[in-house]
Order: structure tokens, then C-alpha cells, then sequence
């Protein structure tokens, strides 16, 4: 079952990584779009939700990843991935997609790789693996950070603020796997 598709961007002008919330939601709206121009229904991985508004359990959704694979502060590529994989519907959807329009984005999006995670190696050119991530945005927390009435943080036994950015991240990728989180100083 393919789980990712990974594609090149071009226009006239591509938008800076500040912008790459912008394009994950142009992109998760050109995704659905081919979905219903299939005749699908609704579909829960690509939308991130049940019908009934519901997020998807352990996060089984697809994510939106916009990336500047050059390095020059310009999204140039988009990966979109769902751990549990797209149905024949959904990846039919994704290579449809040509088009990422809305605001001030107008960009083409060629397909240049669809894999399944489960055949070793065939993800390498497009993600590959990583021991340290760095985020070029911020990171957008779900849950508030939690405070005692008086305004002090509430911390973990590890002395961190309960929900705050380290406490949220951890609980992220225990979702997915066994993995430390180190948070590092801005250099």
C-alpha cells in the first residue's frame, strides 16, 4: 500500500518556508478536491477527521510536509503522508493533484515518487532518515500549557511545563515510536 507521494513544485514565484502552513493547506485542500472529482465521498485520511469532525486516532492522517529541499528558503517540494497508507481512491486523488491554488500561491506540482514504507529503502530519495530534525516554523501546540491558578507552570516530573512545547512533543512521537526528545538551544 503506498504511504507517501512526493512532489517537485514550480511557479513563477515559490513561496518562502515561512509560508509552509499556507501550502500544507492549499495542498490538503487540492487532495480533497481530486477526492470528490473521483466521487469519493469523504475521506478521513486525507482530511485528518471522521465525518462526524472526529480526529483520527494515533494520528493515521495524511500530513501535508512542504519542504525547500535546496536549501534556499523557498518551498520547492511537498510530501504528503499517511502512516496506514491511501486507499486506491485516495492515491488516485494524489496524482491528480497538478495544482496548488489559493491566496497568493498558483504553483504546479509534478509527481515524482509514490512508495510504500514497507519496501525497504524506497523512501530514501524522498525522506530519508534523520537523527535531528530542525523545524523552520514554529510549532503549533494543541493543547494549552498548563498554569495553577496563581500563574505558576505546572511541571512533569522531569521539571517541565506540563502541555508546554517538550512535555507536547514527547507525547507526539510516543505516539509513533520510542524516541527521546532533546530540545536544543538556538545556536
Amino acid at each position: 500500500m503506498v504511504n507517501g507521494v512526493w512532489y517537485r513544485l514550480h511557479g513563477a514565484t515559490l513561496p518562502p518556508v515561512t509560508e509552509v502552513l499556507m501550502v500544507g493547506e492549499v495542498a490538503r485542500r487540492a487532495a480533497l478536491a481530486q477526492f470528490g472529482a473521483l466521487g469519493g465521498d469523504s475521506s478521513p485520511v486525507l482530511a485528518g477527521h471522521l465525518g462526524d469532525g472526529k480526529a483520527l486516532w494515533q494520528h493515521q492522517h495524511a500530513f501535508y510536509l512542504p519542504e525547500d529541499r535546496d536549501g534556499d528558503g523557498w518551498v520547492d517540494h511537498l510530501l504528503i503522508y499517511a502512516p496506514a497508507g491511501f486507499n486506491p481512491t485516495e492515491l488516485a486523488a494524489l496524482m491528480r493533484v497538478e495544482r496548488l491554488y489559493g491566496g497568493p500561491l498558483d504553483l504546479r506540482a509534478e509527481v515524482l515518487l509514490a512508495w510504500d514504507d514497507r519496501v525497504p529503502g524506497s523512501a530514501d530519495l524522498a525522506a530519508g532518515e534523520a537523527d535531528t530534525w530542525e523545524s523552520a516554523t514554529a510549532l503549533i501546540l494543541p493543547r494549552h500549557p498548563k498554569r495553577f491558578r496563581t500563574g505558576r507552570p505546572k511541571l512533569t516530573p522531569l521539571g517541565e511545563q506540563v502541555d508546554g512545547p517538550e512535555d507536547q512533543l514527547r507525547r507526539e512521537i510516543a505516539l509513533r515510536r520510542e524516541a527521546g526528545v532533546q530540545v536544543l538551544p538556538d545556536p
